[in-house]
């Protein structure tokens, strides 16, 4: 999870695009590639390690560029970000706030069933009154406080932090 500015555009680049499934069967794809090498069919080596590779490595990106107002929802290969951009609707405020997310693991064998939980806080751009765009997630509270902040004077609107025991306005709504 890295978030970067360059030239006025925010990449904030998060977890893998695929799931667990698809990179395992991409891994499986390049190892098949490289034997296939050794073996000496060069054609097949190149497009099962092509394929592994566009399986494997893609990760999810955002991209907002400040001076338009327009945002991508995209793939990143490699820093290369691929996606269309589109306008960016109208922005009321940032929202910054933590969530608890769970997966349920099981197993088909034994029917048994365990849960794992973790604490992410989530950066949101709130538009149209209850709709969000979601443009980047942190572990560390002040991260994503500085982070929305950042955003926020970007696109000169509020930021709410949900993240202490009050929620509170960081920056007010109507910046002028």
């Amino acid at each position: 999870m890295a978030a970067t500015v360059k030239d006025g555009v925010l990449t904030f680049t998060r977890g893998h695009y695929f799931l667990f499934h698809f990179r395992a069967v991409g891994l499986v794809l390049m190892a098949l590639g490289v034997y296939n090498l050794v073996v000496g069919s060069l054609i097949s080596a190149v497009v099962f390690i092509a394929l592994g590779i566009l399986l494997f490595f893609p990760k999810e990106a955002v991209q907002i560029r400040f001076a338009d107002k327009h945002y991508r929802e995209s793939v990143s290969y490699f820093g290369l970000v691929l996606g269309k951009y589109q306008s960016l609707p109208w922005v009321e405020y940032v929202s910054v706030f933590p969530t608890k997310l769970s997966q349920t693991m099981g197993s088909a064998t034994t029917a048994l069933q365990t849960t794992a939980s973790f604490k992410e806080i989530r950066v949101n751009l709130i538009y149209a009154k209850n709709k969000r765009l979601h443009i980047a997630n942190f572990n560390d509270a002040e991260k994503s406080a500085a982070f929305g902040m950042m955003v926020g004077e970007q696109l000169n609107v509020g930021v709410y932090d949900c993240t202490g025991k009050e929620n509170v306005w960081i920056r007010e709504k109507n910046v002028k």
